[in-house]
């Protein structure tokens, strides 16, 4: 989509009208800087990420070793003498006496 001579005439008496002739320069300054900074950004991204790639080139990756888990050692059963009975509990001895 391009702009003709039309439009852009319209958009920048827009401007003056919206922000007034001083505070332009102030802005296109302003826009100037941002552009600048984003410029500055993006190569120190790229910087990075080329750097990244390089490492990641000279050593292939190796996924860490699973911990190792000593397993649970076995539990016996309990002994149940058949001939011993239970002590009642309260809420038994309560009921048997009612």
């Amino acid at each position: 989509m391009a702009f003709g001579n039309t439009e852009i005439l319209v958009i920048v008496l827009i401007i003056v009208i919206l922000f007034g002739a001083a505070a332009i320069p102030k802005l296109a300054r302003s826009l100037g800087r941002a552009q600048g900074e984003f410029k500055k950004a993006r190569g120190e991204f790229e910087k990075e990420l080329k750097a990244g790639e390089s490492e990641s080139q000279a050593k292939p990756f190796a996924p860490a070793a699973a911990p190792v888990v000593p397993a649970a050692p076995p539990v016996a059963p309990p002994v149940v003498d058949p001939e011993v009975k239970p002590e009642p509990t309260k809420v038994q001895e309560a009921d048997e006496s009612e």
